[in-house]
């Protein structure tokens, strides 16, 4: 669906660190509700979020829990392409969905 990698993490560095991690966090969310209704594959949402670029962006401003989410979903396409259980990529959606609530509700805490 998706042609082409996303520079996202360009467009993160254009804004302030704050907004940008709950943009992070709100795509990551989004792309995990479509990759668990068919609507997007692991593929794609390596292309959109899940991949170095970003990855890089998150070591960059030290935020822990983004930088191994985003890992954890990089490994979405591995897990498509190399376990045999048809659900493994929805239990690992519903793990990383748990992932970004727990980060959300420490946030909100914080804030």
């Amino acid at each position: 669906m998706v042609q082409q990698r996303i520079p996202l993490a360009n467009f993160l560095d254009q804004i302030d660190t704050k907004t940008a991690k709950i943009l992070l966090l709100t795509i990551a969310r989004g792309v995990i509700s479509n990759i668990k209704e068919g609507i997007l594959s692991p593929t794609d949402s390596q292309r959109l979020i899940f991949n170095l670029d970003v990855l890089l962006y998150c070591e960059k401003v030290k935020d822990k829990p983004i930088y191994n989410l985003i890992a954890h979903g990089m490994e979405l396409v591995d897990i498509e392409q190399l376990v045999s259980d048809p659900n493994a990529v929805t239990n690992a959606c519903i793990n990383i969905e748990r992932t970004i609530n727990r980060i959300l509700k420490k946030r909100q805490r914080l804030s």
